[in-house]
């Protein structure tokens, strides 16, 4: 505000006072709150954070908020340890002579590492490495089922198979001709049943020449 000064007139002459400054005073106002020496905390860290109003006459005593409950400080300036991203919002009151003024809450700027991505991201990077090893694991499967090696010792050698199969049909060979009277021999016994018939026989040329003899 401008100062204040007035004039005075007559019929002689005019005269002026002395300009003064009209002394206003006020509770606080244009309260808030900024944090000293940084723009952004980290968490866990300490930071003080300062409340700040304009007044007249000057500021008394001060008050801090945290949430709804009022905290012990009552100076301009108070320091908060270990601070957490969950923290309730801080608020500040000034006091003077004629009244008091509060300050609107504000939330401390936190930086802090995010879990959840993190959690994320190792979350993924275990689900490749399992992918992948499967992956290796069925790779590593097929190519042993599909190995020669693997093929010559899951079936026979065919040659060696065919052997076989030709010493089990000798074998049986032998067993049949083993288990029945030999052809020729056969043969023979037969011929010399048939050779005794034909000299028993009646009417034989051996039985005429017998009678003729007679």
């Amino acid at each position: 505000m401008e100062p204040y000064s007035c004039a005075a007139q007559n019929t002689v002459g005019r005269g002026e006072s002395a300009p003064i400054q009209i002394t206003v005073i006020y509770l606080p106002k244009n309260v808030t709150i900024t944090v000293i020496g940084m723009d952004e905390v980290t968490e866990g860290s300490d930071v003080t954070l300062q409340c700040n109003s304009v007044s007249r006459p000057d500021v008394s005593e001060y008050e801090w908020y945290k949430g709804e409950t009022r905290l012990p400080d009552r100076g301009r300036e108070m320091t908060v340890r270990s601070v957490t991203r969950d923290m309730e919002p801080y608020s500040c009151a000034a006091r003077n002579t004629v009244g008091r003024g509060e300050s609107a809450p504000i939330q401390i700027p936190v930086i802090y590492k995010d879990s959840t991505m993190r959690t994320l991201i190792l979350s993924s990077v275990i689900v490749s490495l399992c992918l992948l090893l499967l992956g290796l694991l069925v790779c590593c499967r097929t190519r042993f089922q599909n190995s020669p090696v693997n093929e010559t010792s899951g079936s026979p050698d065919a040659t060696y198979t065919d052997l076989i199969k030709r010493n089990n049909e000798d074998h049986y060979e032998e067993l049949k001709t083993t288990g029945s009277p030999d052809a020729t021999y056969t043969d023979l016994i037969k011929r010399n049943n048939e050779d005794h018939y034909e000299e028993l026989k009646p009417g034989s040329s051996k039985n005429v020449a017998i009678k003729e003899e007679m």
